[in-house]
C-alpha cells in the first residue's frame, strides 16, 4: 500500500506539469474569444502573447467566402508595429464595403504612416468593380485631444475592386492613429455612397517608449 501511495505521489505532479505544458503551448492555444465571421474579416486579436487575423477570403477565388472564415497568425516582427482595424459596412442594397485603416512604425526604410484601403464586395461576397475612392486621417495624441496631422483628402480611381492611400505619421513623436473611409459609386442607386469611419487603436510612434500618462484613453483602459 505504500509502495502503491508513493507512485501516485511521483506521477501526479508531472501529468499535472504536463498539463500545463500543453496549455502554454503556443500552438495549442484555442483562437481569440471573438467570432472569426465576414464583419470580423481582417480584425486582429491577441490572444496569450499571439496575434491572430480573421481571414475570410478563399484563397482559391480571391472572394469573400463565410465558409473560408478561419484565424490566421500574423507574422511577429521585431522591429515593427501595427494597429489595424477592419469595419464592414453595409452600405447599399446589393454591395458592401470593407474599409481597414492601419497606423504602422517601421524601424528601417518604410518610416511610419497611417493607410486605409477599401474593397467592394456584392452580396454573394463576389468582388465588385466600381468608380472607388479612399481617405484616411492620421492624428496624433496631444495629450487632451486628437489633433490632425495629415489628411489625404478623398483620392478616386476608376474602376475597381479595391483602392487604398497612405499618409506619413511625421508630426513628432507620441501616440497616432489612422482612421479610414471609402466611397464608391452605386449603379443601382446612381450616385456616390460614402461609407461611415473607421479608426484604429492607438500606436506609440517614438524612438523610445511613450509616457503613458499623456497617453489616450485607449491605451490607458488597457495599461
Amino acid at each position: 500500500m505504500r509502495r502503491r501511495k508513493f507512485r501516485v505521489y511521483l506521477v501526479l505532479p508531472a501529468l499535472i506539469f504536463l498539463f500545463l505544458s500543453l496549455l502554454a503551448t503556443p500552438a495549442l492555444a484555442p483562437p481569440p474569444a471573438e467570432d472569426c465571421r465576414v464583419p470580423n474579416h481582417g480584425l486582429q486579436q491577441q490572444w496569450r502573447g499571439v496575434w491572430y487575423e480573421c481571414d475570410c477570403i478563399d484563397p482559391e477565388t480571391g472572394d469573400l467566402d463565410p465558409e473560408a472564415c478561419r484565424w490566421e497568425k500574423v507574422p511577429k516582427v521585431a522591429s515593427n508595429q501595427r494597429a489595424k482595424n477592419t469595419r464592414f459596412i453595409h452600405s447599399a442594397t446589393n454591395s458592401f464595403a470593407l474599409v481597414s485603416p492601419s497606423i504602422d512604425h517601421h524601424v528601417g526604410g518604410y518610416g511610419n504612416f497611417g493607410d486605409t484601403e477599401v474593397q467592394l464586395f456584392g452580396t454573394s461576397w463576389n468582388r465588385l468593380s466600381r468608380d472607388i475612392a479612399a481617405r484616411v486621417i492620421v492624428g496624433r495624441w496631444t495629450g487632451s485631444s486628437w489633433q490632425t496631422c495629415h489628411d489625404s483628402n478623398w483620392h478616386y480611381v476608376s474602376p475597381s475592386t479595391t483602392h487604398s492611400w497612405r499618409e506619413p505619421a511625421d508630426c513628432g513623436s507620441g501616440y497616432y492613429r489612422a482612421q479610414g473611409a471609402g466611397r464608391y459609386w452605386s449603379n443601382s442607386l446612381g450616385n456616390w455612397i460614402t461609407t461611415g469611419w473607421a479608426i484604429t487603436e492607438s500606436l506609440c510612434i517614438s524612438p523610445s517608449p511613450c509616457d503613458l500618462r499623456l497617453a489616450p484613453p485607449d491605451v490607458k483602459s488597457t495599461a
